[in-house]
């Protein structure tokens, strides 16, 4: 057997570690409880959580429908507001070659770690060669649909 060696920090250290483990306890028993209530909530109501989980795809898949319908209605007749709520925007994207920009970026000594923002910010307003700016339509749709669709719809 070996003898124990005390130190003058030992108690403060023993009672650090016990608060610790007294913190851990009560974290457990508590965190153990709400994850108990979450299952039997969860399990009361998985009907719901599925008819929300199904309406929220239907949502999305629906607004996705309408957005690609806005974007060829623009395509065809170049109106930015085709119909109540749903408007159309053009996004700047910029299509590039990461080296080619790394190269730019050393030969006019800015962006030398190749800052994609900072890069990107420049090649907006003075495109190098290799950058290809690309103008994307992309449909939004209102927030309030009822107060877009109170005016006359037309399709």
């Amino acid at each position: 057997m070996s003898e124990e060696v005390t130190t003058p920090t030992q108690p403060l250290s023993r009672q650090l570690v016990c608060d610790v483990l007294a913190a851990r306890e009560n974290y457990q028993y508590l965190k153990g409880g709400i994850d108990q209530e979450r299952k039997e909530w969860e399990a009361a109501h998985a009907a719901q959580q599925e008819a929300v989980k199904v309406a929220a795809d239907v949502m999305l898949e629906t607004m996705t429908r309408l957005r690609q319908y806005a974007v060829s209605i623009y395509a065809k007749t170049g109106n930015k507001t085709p119909f109540p709520g749903v408007a159309i925007r053009s996004m700047t994207r910029l299509q590039y070659d990461a080296a080619e920009a790394l190269k730019w970026a050393r030969h006019h000594d800015v962006a030398l770690s190749l800052d994609k923002g900072t890069f990107e910010k420049i090649a907006k307003v003075t495109p190098p060669e290799f950058v290809e700016i690309i103008i994307e339509p992309q449909a939004t749709i209102a927030t309030d649909l009822v107060a877009a669709l109170e005016g006359t719809y037309h399709d």
